[in-house]
């Protein structure tokens, strides 16, 4: 668990070093039609490089709000904008 903390801080400060230094920064965009779909878009974005990661809702079919952003931010990888 303290390793968990450690490393999301790490992410974060370089998310905010790369911000504050007007960088250039690498968003996938997530446009899956079921949340398993969509965390599996996640590992992959990861994996690819990404810098963080737009979690498309208007792609989920049968979206549920509290039940999905729940999944869908729990113990996220990247940063995340939400749009719908």
């Amino acid at each position: 668990l303290l390793f968990d903390s450690v490393e999301k801080e790490r992410k974060r400060l370089i998310f905010l070093r790369a911000m504050a230094e007007k960088a250039t920064l690498l968003c996938a965009p997530l446009s899956a039609s079921s949340v398993e779909k969509m965390l599996h878009q996640i590992d992959e974005a990861v994996a690819a490089g990404a810098d963080l990661v737009e979690i498309r809702l208007d792609h989920l079919r049968n979206f549920q709000p509290h039940q999905d952003l729940e999944v869908l931010l729990k113990g996220r990888k990247l940063p995340v904008l939400v749009t719908y």
